[in-house]
């Protein structure tokens, strides 16, 4: 291998994000919120003529001072947030090769560290109450569920919220440990980082007679964890989300070329052609490509319990791809699994296979993310 033929390519860089957001304006920026009911939506509480009896709103600035926000939730700012950044790097070889080839081999990386996220976990129950109310561990959806009276009720400062007009709330809701406001999120955090790593090898071959093929390919792979709203699998307890990026592909194949047409006045293949033909056909090239992608992860719902293996083969033959069976059921609030639904009947599912849902709303708070790989079709 002569070391004329061969470069040796390498780098390195930083590179820091600015961030200007404002996420919070406690006091000065508030929602009415609409009570549709206060018996857990047995009955409704308003109507249409009159959805706000109790008024809308008006935002108190700072002069409720620790009681602002009573009976909602909020969020407040990480006062020791960082800027996040990214460090790059990259080492490849190029070779020439005979027959006017040129082959590039390199590995390609990345490491995006102190990513901008949120906990939302920081005025839940503690995971021993909430332990009461999972059916995977012998608790009850319906413990969480009942409601008890409600300590706030017609509690001047709580006015315009529902712990002001509701004569109950849910044991849920009553167990946090300040239980006079809602779920309280604290963002700017710096949980989160992402890890990409790629081997790309790229080859281009000239061909005499106007004829340039360009050939790619990339096998990445790109994780998240930690990354923004959903940062924690768990908020309770605190576990780190880490899964594939929705941009993740580990497979992209990519092949292009030009052709320049052998017409004009630098081609002679057709003889001394005619001055306006000249004008119509000289100069004009053809070119085409090819683009490979294996498909991206997906998101499964976040509102289920996953009981089973649902992937199954992907049918081509159809109008829409699926890579999970629709096979779902009902679950009561003591944990029992009902029938499955119409259409996973109709989809030839016999039992529950990925996820079963709940009847009354999930009281286990975030659920993992569940990625299945799926390969799209494109024209």
């Amino acid at each position: 291998m002569r070391r004329d033929t061969t470069i040796l390519r390498g780098r390195v860089g930083r590179y820091f994000l600015n961030v200007t957001g404002t996420t919070t304006q406690n006091g000065f920026s508030i929602q009415t919120p609409y009570i549709s009911s206060l018996d857990d939506g047995r009955t409704p509480a308003t109507s249409l003529s009159n959805p706000y009896p109790s008024g809308v709103a008006t935002p108190p600035g700072s002069a409720q001072g620790l009681e602002t926000f009573l009976g909602r939730g909020y969020g407040f700012s990480n006062t020791d947030f960082i800027n996040p950044y990214v460090d790059q790097f990259s080492i490849g070889v190029q070779q020439l090769l005979p027959w006017r080839t040129t082959l590039e081999v390199s590995y390609v990386g990345s490491r995006s560290k102190a990513q901008q996220s949120q906990w939302g976990g920081f005025n839940e129950p503690s995971d021993d109450f909430r332990r009461l109310c999972d059916p995977t561990v012998g608790g009850r959806v319906g413990f969480c569920n009942e409601l008890i009276p409600n300590p706030f009720f017609q509690v001047p400062g709580f006015e315009g919220t529902g712990r002001f007009t509701s004569p109950t709330l849910s044991r849920y809701e009553l167990a946090r440990p300040f239980p006079q406001f809602g779920g309280i999120t604290q963002f700017e955090r710096n949980d989160g980082r992402i890890i990409y790593n790629s081997l790309q090898v790229m080859a281009n071959k000239r061909f005499s007679g106007g004829l340039t093929l360009n050939g790619t390919y990339t096998l990445a792979k790109m994780e998240e964890e930690g990354v923004g709203g959903n940062a924690f699998v768990d908020n309770i307890t605190r576990q780190i989300n880490r899964s594939p990026t929705p941009q993740d592909r580990r497979h992209r194949v990519t092949v292009s070329g030009v052709y320049e047409l052998p017409f004009g006045r630098d081609r002679k293949w057709l003889g001394n052609i005619p001055r306006v033909a000249d004008l119509l056909i000289g100069g004009w090239d053809i070119a085409g490509s090819f683009l490979y992608n294996s498909g991206r992860p997906w998101d499964l719902p976040g509102n289920v319990f996953y009981v089973g293996d649902g992937e199954r083969e992907l049918d081509y033959s159809g109008r829409f791809m699926t890579g999970v069976a629709p096979c779902v059921a009902q679950m009561d609030n003591n944990g029992v699994v009902g029938p499955l639904f119409g259409y996973s009947q109709a989809a030839g599912c016999t039992a529950p296979a990925r996820s079963v849902a709940f009847s009354a709303p999930d009281a286990r708070g975030q659920v993992a993310h569940d990625w299945t790989c799926v390969h799209r079709r494109t024209a």
